[in-house]
């Protein structure tokens, strides 16, 4: 969870305590939070990847890593 993802959410608990979990402002808060998460989801998943190379198809992959015949040799 980032860091402004949990701001907002603390906020979203304080306010739902204040105004009840009905309030238009409570209710559009809790959809800035949601859309936040899911971003920083969507965001963070390929950050598991960071040290990998990026090949624009297999085939380039396989070039890169596959040896040659004189690399054998």
């Amino acid at each position: 969870m980032s860091k402004e993802n949990a701001r907002l959410s603390h906020l979203l608990e304080k306010m739902s305590a204040r105004y009840g979990d009905q309030d238009a402002e409570v209710l559009r808060l809790h959809e800035a939070v949601r859309h936040l998460a899911l971003a920083d989801a969507h965001i963070q998943a390929p950050l598991r990847y960071v040290g990998a190379p990026l090949f624009a198809d297999r085939a380039t992959r396989l070039a890169k890593f596959t040896p040659t015949v004189e690399q054998w040799g």
